[in-house]
């Protein structure tokens, strides 16, 4: 239910505190002089029921009114609202909790009024008032509306040897609070600087992906012995390092793809319950330093073919980046990329290539080690700060 923030919304609580406090302080002292033993007995009867009912009252709506006085304080020291001689304004604002998916709401009517417009500048200023990431924003037939997580995210331990349980099919956990549908968005990119948990989250991801009965195909040019032991653990999993290995499985992936593609069209379909395949590729950046550049070029080109046809055949693919610079990676297949995952702290910059120019801006404030921020395209209507399971031997 939403509530309407007015000026000193509350103010008349305790105002009705003080009043009936004075009331029957009067009425008692009066019984008193009187000697009315009944008139005593009445308000004590009254203060027995009344007090904890008011008391009650009060602790149940004290974040409400904690929440409506800070949104007041926020209107006027911003100066969104005014009173003077030649007038008064104050925007319609509400707020509400969403003990679904646990966040603070607010809304506010887009009158027209700069005030009004003034309220997609000051997000951050909200988030910092309210002490909690924004990890919605978008604008509904004349309201802008604002949701705000109420709990700071957190890692969740995970056992390497535990069986990873996921609720529904085609979804992976990707945080205690966040859900990667690999069906409506299908094709990944983490990037992050080394020793910002990028490699413990694809460990998780690629674990995750086989519980869903999805073969998994990990190219890794640094031949990184740790990775290796993992990937050949695990059933329907293969690790490929070699530079001719590589370029050889990602064009028999691609080829697949096409021979699926020849199949529907074949039967006049646009999806089939295939066999689906992901491909992982980390650090495409060390593949172009250990290949020839015809090599390189051939493997971008057909992982670029897999980012862009490869849904309705149930061909995946995900790319482990520090940075998608367009000299590693072209604009168009890193676009297509539908979930994007920025570990750490990165630059404005990287944000950018990321995420796209109007989230440059974005910040991960969260500091532990695993967190990050993630995009899902058609799913967010910016990046959320998460923070990734946490996988222990």
């Amino acid at each position: 239910m939403w509530i309407r923030v007015r000026p000193n919304k509350y103010a008349w609580l305790s105002w009705l505190i003080i009043l009936l406090t004075i009331m029957l302080s009067g009425i008692t002292a009066y019984a008193y002089i009187i000697k009315n033993n009944d008139i005593i007995r009445i308000v004590q009867i009254v203060l027995g029921a009344g007090l904890p009912l008011i008391v009650a009252a009060m602790l149940l709506s004290r974040k409400r009114r904690i929440l409506a006085k800070q949104l007041d304080e926020f209107l006027w020291s911003n100066r969104l609202c005014y009173a003077n001689i030649s007038g008064s304004y104050y925007p319609s604002i509400w707020f509400r909790r969403n003990r679904t998916i646990k966040t603070t709401d607010i809304k506010v009517r887009l009158d027209g009024t700069p005030e009004t417009e003034r309220f997609w500048e000051l997000e951050h200023a909200l988030e910092g008032l309210l002490k909690r990431s924004c990890v919605e924003s978008y604008e509904e037939w004349g309201y802008q509306i604002m949701s705000f997580e109420e709990e700071k995210p957190k890692a969740t331990t995970v056992r390497m040897e535990d069986e990873i349980i996921i609720a529904n099919k085609d979804e992976i956990q990707i945080s205690n609070s966040i859900i990667w549908n690999i069906g409506k968005v299908p094709h990944l990119l983490i990037t992050g600087l080394t020793g910002s948990g990028k490699t413990t989250l694809a460990c998780w991801v690629i674990k995750s992906l086989i519980s869903q009965g999805i073969q998994v195909i990990y190219c890794d040019p640094k031949n990184d012995i740790s990775m290796r032991n993992f990937i050949n653990s695990l059933p329907s999993a293969r690790y490929v390092s070699g530079i001719r290995e590589i370029l050889d499985i990602i064009i028999s992936i691609e080829k697949e793809m096409r021979d699926r593609q020849n199949e529907l069209e074949r039967i006049g379909a646009d999806e089939y319950d295939f066999e689906p395949i992901y491909l992982i590729v980390d650090e495409l950046v060390a593949y172009q330093k250990i290949s020839d550049r015809n090599t390189y070029n051939t493997a971008t080109r057909l992982i670029g073919s897999i980012v862009t046809m490869g849904r309705g055949k149930k061909v995946y693919c995900g790319l482990i980046m520090q940075r998608p610079d367009i000299s590693f990676i072209d604009g168009v297949t890193r676009d297509n990329l539908g979930c994007r995952i920025a570990m750490g702290q990165q630059s404005p910059t990287a944000y950018e290539m990321i995420f796209g120019e109007e989230f440059r801006k974005v910040k991960n404030r969260n500091r532990q080690i695993g967190s990050g921020l993630i995009y899902r395209t058609s799913v967010d209507s910016r990046p959320r700060e998460f923070v990734a399971p946490y996988i222990i031997e």
